[in-house]
């Protein structure tokens, strides 16, 4: 049942990946993660996935990982384009700051809308919505009595639903109507941004187990934790937690596929049955991977007293690891990475090559 199990296995090929510092590994799947989060728009994801990838080859993968996270993303972005398809079949619109863009493809230019109010230029992206029995001109008014006016004459023209909202300093209004069957593009641009946060994390998280075994691992979270020390923190301690915690994870999903096969075996059907069955079903799992877990919680504790473990002494290490000049290639392009994104979001600015797309993202 392990091995079925990509992300919880440590992979014994030896890759240029899997020499590199412990803490510095870490600390860069920390801050490449964090750029997955930041609102960095599609160029920024680009370039996350690329580094990711080339990361990700680097540590030799198995087949089995490689097809796990493209299962994965088509898995989540067929939901989430469901979900929205379901819930929103409004056409989308955003307003767009010339002066935020560092750089944009002038042949995409034909995708963005300009509205002159009162000699202001606002420039637009709208996103088409496909299946709409019709659409009103896009509007953009200074204040809220305007907005009330032109929703009562979109009313009186015969559109069943209405996108008023403020973008920026201007209130923007049109009227639609929709079928069931309509959809707009921003349902695949959205499903499509948040499948690949999820599969670069899946990547970065592969990475991360995948190349590090569970000594080192628990060297490199007491290395980032050692300042800590300063203000008299456990550090020793709580790495030891989160160690401990991890090295379980494959041995609680293999005493649960034991759990499950003798379950059956008497007769326990988890499949078939109502919603109502299946909760008492689990019943029978959940309770017996509790009496386990504690089970071998005091065989650890035991273990480790016979032993004379001491979690407050000082302990020795068994490797050293030294930082080479891969470990502080590897941090400093991390930093700059994430530096540059923090700037770059905080600035409010981007780079757009796809302007229509990032728009919209």
């Amino acid at each position: 049942m392990s091995n079925a199990i990509s992300f919880s296995n440590y992979n014994k090929k030896l890759s240029i990946i899997h020499k590199i510092n412990p803490s510095i590994k870490l600390l860069s799947c920390i801050f490449l993660i964090i750029c997955v989060f930041l609102p960095i728009h599609l160029f920024g994801y680009l370039i996350v996935l690329v580094v990711v990838s080339i990361l990700f080859g680097l540590s030799k993968p198995s087949k089995k990982s490689v097809k796990l996270i493209i299962f994965s993303w088509a898995i989540i972005f067929v939901i989430i384009t469901l979900i929205n398809w379901v819930f929103f079949k409004a056409p989308a619109l955003n307003v767009i700051k010339l002066d935020h863009i560092l750089f944009h493809n002038p042949l995409v230019d034909k995708t963005l809308h300009e509205y002159d109010l009162d000699g202001q230029k606002i420039h637009y992206v709208l996103a088409p919505c496909y299946g709409l029995e019709k659409m009103s001109d896009v509007k953009f008014f200074k204040n809220g009595a305007d907005v009330d006016v032109c929703l009562e004459q979109l009313k009186t023209e015969g559109y069943k639903n209405f996108f008023s909202a403020k973008k920026g300093d201007y209130w923007a209004v049109f009227g639609y109507s929709t079928t069931w069957y309509s959809i707009s593009t921003q349902v695949f641009i959205f499903s499509a941004k948040i499948s690949l946060q999820v599969a670069i994390m899946l990547c970065i998280a592969t990475i991360l187990i995948t190349t590090t075994s569970f000594a080192e691992l628990s060297y490199a979270i007491e290395e980032l934790l050692s300042p800590l020390k300063i203000i008299k923190a456990p550090v020793n301690e709580i790495s030891m937690i989160i160690s401990i915690a991890l090295r379980f994870i494959p041995t609680l999903i293999e005493e649960s596929a034991r759990v499950l096969n003798a379950q059956a075996s008497r007769g326990v059907d988890f499949s078939n049955g109502n919603f109502k069955d299946k909760i008492k079903s689990l019943t029978c799992l959940i309770i017996p991977m509790f009496s386990i877990s504690f089970r071998k919680a005091e065989d650890l504790a035991n273990s480790m007293a016979a032993r004379g473990y001491d979690p407050r002494g000082v302990r020795t290490k068994f490797r050293h690891f030294e930082p080479t000049l891969k470990d502080l290639i590897l941090i400093l392009f991390s930093s700059f990475l994430l530096a540059m994104f923090i700037v770059l979001a905080v600035q409010n600015k981007y780079f757009s090559f796809f302007l229509f797309i990032d728009a919209l993202v």
